[in-house]
């Protein structure tokens, strides 16, 4: 207030404390206003002007908060609100938090429409006379539980519209006058049975669209005078817990939203208002999942991959391949026996499982127990870990377990187990530690001892006597039996038990190796990566020894082997073994015997000759054995091999026979019945099979021999041998029987044919003429067929004889596209195209580019009926015909942008001062060297970019600016039956929405239309959040709009790429049978940005883009310069002009028009009479400037005037003034 003059505060009851300083300073800076202004408290200054007071003298209590520059809180309104009567209004004022303090008088605050994420501790405290609060439409996710603490008089609480997902414990107390309660839009998951206790007088409670699975009983007992409860939306669990609620309204019925059960299936759809009390019933667990409902404690439902039945989770043979997270918290035995889980994870499952008792994890593939993985689980009784494939035992690996009675580590590959690692298990009275591999060197002494100290009892269901392994010396022996002496680490182990420990029996320094992992030791001249041991190509002339157990696949190929040591058989868990191009002379027995698991075997170019008939026995899981190379015998010595290979459907490759001379070069399958041709030119004694056997089987068939399957059987004449009666029939096949012909023995060595319909001829090889009386009209044309014929049909006719004259040009017979014009030919059409089409239907776009004159290696772009020139980097022009210039006068000669790399024609610019260049972008481009695309048009109707597909399990934003003229138009797709649909409809942004499959009606969609219109030409920005089966739209930031979909799924689960501004025609046709779109034309605008999750899309990479252009069409108006008037756009010349205001002119109207009117008096003479007025008369004349205009008179008033003649005589005049002037439009 610079201009204050007058200022008048005496009289005022001025409290002097540190607060009022300011008004000290500014009151000696201003010494006429507010003169005799005093203290009236604290006492030592009553009295005192305030101008007076020194700076030092006004304290505040020591002991006090210091509070904000207010004086009271009856006179303050917070800052952006307006407070009138009463009402405090911060509406749509895009508020994050909430004001500290409103006035004391407030009766109702409106907070609605802003960004509030919480509401703080006593965020009301004080406003006695506060009666309605509205907070609608914010962000709050968190309110504090006295957050309304003290409002005795408040009867309206709207909180609809947030993201509250908890309501704290007693967060109503005290409320006992409130009336309506508004929760509905949230993401409230529970209700505690003791949260409306005090709200005696609440009419209308909304709980409508939130995430409530269940409500406790007597959540609503005192609500006695509750007239209308919405709870709708809601995925209420309809099982024995929630019965109550059905009895309640059935005695109350106040819920008039049409509230729904949603699980369990048998209930589904069912309202709570009319569903019976006793079909809610529990099953299974069902009845443990929501007990707790009242206390906020509602347990995940069952895996999908268990069965629940009690407190009993049984997820055993689901081919698991990790423990499922979502295991309910009421269980207390968890079978997962008998599946492919690898590892146990330390992600606190078992600390949140607080009433689990037993746990079976056997039969599995567990090889890795994480530290700290049962932390929590202090109350896990028996622990099942058989079966597996465990190789240590550590400390921190059984950490949490001080409960456990019960231990089972049976059959496993543990070689160690770290000292302590059981001391934690202080309850710990059974433990199975048979069928491992211990190795029992001086790391494993202490087991010993703590075994025998431990005095288990041997038999029973559970054996603890665990056994060693290795040494060899040891092997098979009880642990506790052997001596400690004998616990003995050879000179060469470089291998200790505990990690970091110094090897037993070695002076060399401690080395960090933790040798109950199998994988921590590879062979020299070896590679190991995971179970993958590769030792090709080391001219190793045996097999390494201390091969890692686990092994999966061992490579031992171009070496110098020539024998396989038994030890080779400890190797159970080989999957593949490669021994090509070694020495291999023989196979000893059984040598494969314990390879189980092994699928592969390669025993290519070795010098093997024989193989023993057991060599491999125990290849159960064996499918591909590779022999080649090999210099096998063939006698009948090898019989089993061929025998074998076919037996067990093994494929053996290309192993051929070097002898009996007979079978050199011959495949050892020759045999399989496939090959049965080759089998009869060879001898009978080859693999001692008698051939005539063979052949009397094969013809042997009752008389008839369909032969449609063999090709040419030839008789070789080695087989006269044979019986004569076995010849004579062989010869009636010998020939191959054509169109599945069948052979019919006669006797005296003759046979006939039956030929099939339709064929004849002495070996049915002739297709009988179905065309000799054909009935085809029209001059068609007869086609022979079997067992029948068809017409081929001329021009203009059709039918199954081309009986029927076609009729062009009707709805059904227009095969034009794209607009043309059909026209009738009789017995043809043609097709009249619009401009740009080519064609029989107008169906090929014209290739414009044929005549193009794009210059200077510019790429033409085809349009319909035009084109366009993509210029090379530089270029410029419409047919690129403007070469860049050769020097740029602003840069030095060892200018940077010599070497620059700005791409898609965006221009080097090196800002004043510095040293470096920068890239300005063509349009639509962005990025440091204009490497992406991230604004483009759509111009076309079929204009599309094809994006890949997004993942929708997890929420997905979608946002995206743009404008538009259409009202109509594709804006984004994706999915099939499953789909989300987002286009313009009657200028408004439409979205279809659905997360299931195969819908039985279209009503199984959701639908939803903004409120607002944007096909303005105006730049507006949509967003989109689907989380799960939820939708919501908000445009301009506005008010948001969501829906729910219930399909079948609990997200949309679609494959399908995403489709932007458009789709394919026939991605399009489809999507509109669906009734997923109403149009099937693209967008016609364009995009400026388009953002998933945050980021901004690159059209760049996109799976395909289709008649796009980059960059959105510039408005010429957008920052003019025009000061008094209008920006009008030009249409031919381009840029714009300005259209001035009347009387402005200028280039951009900013010279101001100086037209007015100039006084002067003089006497006035008519100009016909030439009478005269005696006095002078004030007169007014126009002038200045009007730009294009005149400035002439706009306001004429007339004035009498006596006017005097020479002949005496006078007269009165009525003499016209300009009283005022204008610009005007200038008259011809």
């Amino acid at each position: 207030m610079k201009k204050l003059r007058t200022l008048r505060m005496m009289d005022n009851q001025f409290v002097c404390d540190c607060r009022l300083q300011w008004l000290s300073r500014w009151l000696r800076d201003n010494p006429r206003l507010g003169m005799y202004t005093e203290c009236v408290s604290p006492r030592q200054l009553q009295g005192i002007e305030v101008k007076d007071i020194q700076e030092a003298g006004f304290k505040c209590n020591s002991v006090s908060v210091p509070l904000p520059d207010q004086c009271s809180s009856s006179a303050f309104c917070p800052k952006k609100c307006t407070c009138t009567e009463g009402v405090v209004d911060c509406r749509d004022l895009g508020l994050t938090e909430m004001p500290e303090k409103f006035p004391e008088e407030s009766i109702e605050i409106r907070l609605e429409q802003n960004h509030i994420v919480s509401i703080p501790s006593k965020a009301f405290a004080n406003l006695r006379n506060l009666r309605r609060i509205d907070m609608s439409n914010n962000q709050i996710s968190h309110i504090a539980p006295d957050a309304f603490r003290g409002l005795l008089s408040l009867n309206s609480l709207v909180l609809y519209g947030n993201k509250i997902s908890d309501l704290p414990l007693g967060v109503f107390q005290g409320l006992g006058k409130l009336q309506l309660l508004l929760l509905n839009a949230n993401r409230i998951k529970c209700i505690r049975s003791d949260a409306f206790q005090d709200l005696r007088n609440l009419n209308l409670l909304s709980l409508y669209d939130n995430k409530i699975q269940s409500l406790g009983n007597g959540t609503f007992t005192n609500l006695p005078n509750i007239q209308t409860l919405h709870l709708a939306r809601n995925p209420f669990i309809c099982d024995c817990n929630l019965a109550w609620l059905a009895q309640y309204l059935h005695r109350n019925p106040i819920e008039t939203s049409g509230a729904q059960c949603e699980s369990p299936r048998r209930m589904q759809r069912k309202k709570l208002t009319r569903a019976r009390v006793s079909k809610f019933k529990c099953k299974g667990a069902e009845k443990h999942r929501t007990k707790n409902a009242g206390t906020c404690m509602i347990d995940v439902e069952c895996p999908k991959e268990c069965v629940c039945l009690g407190t009993v989770v049984d997820c055993s043979g689901r081919q698991l391949t990790t423990i499922p997270s979502n295991i309910p918290l009421y269980t207390t035995e968890l079978k997962l026996n008998n599946n492919k889980i690898g590892k146990i994870q330390s992600n606190g499952l078992f600390s949140r499982l607080i009433n689990l008792r037993i746990l079976d994890i056997s039969d599995n593939r567990v090889e890795i127990i994480e530290d700290g993985a049962f932390d929590g689980a202090n109350h896990l009784g028996e622990l099942d870990l058989s079966s597996n494939r465990l190789t240590k035992v550590t400390a921190k690996m059984m950490q949490g377990l001080a409960g456990l009675r019960t231990l089972s580590l049976l059959d496993n590959q543990i070689r160690c187990i770290t000292n302590g690692a059981f001391d934690s298990m202080k309850m710990l009275s059974l433990l199975n530690l048979e069928s491992n591999q211990f190795t029992c060197d001086c790391h494993i002494a202490w087991l010993a001892e703590w075994v025998k100290r431990s005095n288990f009892i041997t038999g029973g269901l559970i054996v603890d006597n665990p056994v060693c392994f290795s040494p060899n010396r040891l092997k098979h022996m009880y642990l506790k039996n052997v001596q400690q002496q004998e616990f003995v680490c050879e000179d060469n182990s470089n291998i200790g038990c505990n990690t970091g420990a110094l090897p037993c029996c070695s002076d060399n320094p401690p080395t960090t190796i933790d040798s109950c992992d199998p994988r921590a030791y590879c062979p020299p001249s070896c590679q190991c990566t995971g179970t993958v041991v590769r030792c090709s190509r080391q001219s190793l002339t045996e097999v390494p020894k201390q091969i890692p157990l686990d092994t999966t696949e061992l490579y031992l190929d171009a070496n110098d082997i020539s024998s396989l040591p038994p030890e080779l058989g400890q190797l159970t868990k080989l999957q593949r073994l490669d021994l090509s191009h070694n020495q291999l002379v023989t196979l000893p027995e059984n040598v494969f015997s314990n390879f189980s698991n092994l699928a592969t075997l390669i025993l290519s170019y070795n010098l093997l000759e024989c193989v023993a008939s057991t060599s491999f026995s125990g290849l159960r899981q064996l499918r591909i054995l590779a022999l080649g190379g090999n210099s096998l015998y063939c006698d009948c010595n090898l019989k089993w091999l061929s025998d074998w290979i076919k037996k067990d459907y093994v494929e053996s490759g290309i192993a051929s026979c070097i002898g009996p001379d007979s079978m050199r070069k011959q495949a050892r399958t020759d045999l399989h019945h496939q090959n049965i041709s080759s089998v009869l030119v060879k001898e009978t004694r080859r693999f001692c099979l008698n051939v005539t056997s063979v052949i009397r089987n094969l013809v042997k068939m009752e008389g008839h021999a369909k032969l449609s399957t063999l090709k040419i059987l030839r008789v070789s004449a080695r087989l006269v041998t044979m019986d004569t009666n076995v010849n004579r029939k062989l010869t009636l096949v010998l020939e191959i029987l054509v169109n599945t012909g069948a052979c019919e023995v006669m006797d005296h060595g003759m046979f006939r044919c039956k030929c099939s319909p339709g064929y004849e001829g002495l070996r049915c090889e002739r297709n009988i003429d179905d065309c000799g009386q054909h009935s085809c009209q029209n001059n068609a044309t007869c086609v022979d067929l079997v067992q029948g014929y068809s017409c081929n049909c001329p021009m203009g006719f059709t039918g199954k004889m081309c009986e029927h004259k076609i009729a062009y040009c009707q709805t059904n017979t227009n095969y034009c596209q794209n607009g043309a014009t059909c026209v009738d030919l009789d017995t043809d059409y043609r097709c009249d195209c619009k401009k740009g089409y080519s064609g029989k239907n107008c169906t090929e776009n014209v290739d414009d580019c044929k005549s193009s004159i794009c210059q200077n290696g510019a790429r033409c772009l085809d349009g319909l009926g035009t084109y366009a020139c993509l210029c090379p980097r530089g270029f410029t022009g419409k047919f690129c015909e403007i070469a860049p210039l050769p020097f740029n006068h602003h840069y030095t000669f060892n200018s940077v942008c010599k070497s620059h790399d700005c791409q898609n024609n965006g221009v080097c610019h090196v800002p004043s001062g510095s040293h470096e260049y920068k890239c300005i972008c063509a349009a639509g481009f962005t990025g440091k060297k204009c490497e992406k695309l991230t604004a483009v048009s759509f111009k076309s109707d079929d204009s599309y970019i094809q994006m890949p597909n997004i993942n929708f399990q997890s929420p997905v934003n979608i946002t995206f600016l743009f404008k538009t003229q259409l009202s109509s138009g594709i804006i984004l797709y994706t999915g099939e039956d499953q789909h989300l649909g987002v286009e313009l409809f009657r200028g408004r942004i439409g979205i279809s929405f659905y997360t299931g499959s195969s819908p039985k009606a279209t009503n199984s969609y959701s639908y939803i239309f903004s409120f607002q219109k944007v096909d303005d030409n105006k730049v507006h920005k949509v967003q989109l959040l689907i989380q799960r089966r939820n939708i919501t739209m908000t445009v301009d930031d506005g008010m948001a709009r969501s829906v729910v979909n219930m399909g079948d799924n609990e997200y949309l689960d679609v494959k399908d790429d995403m489709y932007i501004g458009g789709l394919s025609s026939a991605k399009s046709g489809e999507a509109q049978r669906k009734f997923h779109i109403r149009s099937t034309s693209s967008f016609k605008g364009c995009f400026r940005s388009f953002y998933i999750n945050g980021k901004q899309m690159d059209f760049m990479i996109s799976k395909y883009n289709h008649k796009i252009t980059p960059g959105c069409r510039v408005d010429p108006c957008e920052g003019h310069r025009c000061q008094t008037g209008k920006c009008m756009p030009r249409k031919k010349r381009g840029g714009y002009r300005c259209k001035c205001s009347r009387g402005y002119s200028g280039n951009f109207c900013e010279i101001k028009p100086t037209c007015s009117h100039r006084v002067f008096r003089n006497i006035y003479v008519h100009p016909r009479t030439k009478c005269r007025s005696k006095s002078r008369i004030k007169f007014r004349v126009c002038e200045g400037s009007c730009g294009n205009k005149c400035c002439v008179p706009k306001k004429i008033k007339t004035r009498k005037v006596r006017l005097y003649c020479r002949d005496g005589q006078s007269y009165t005049y009525k003499l016209p003034v300009i009283r005022k002037c204008g610009c005007k439009k200038c008259s011809s």
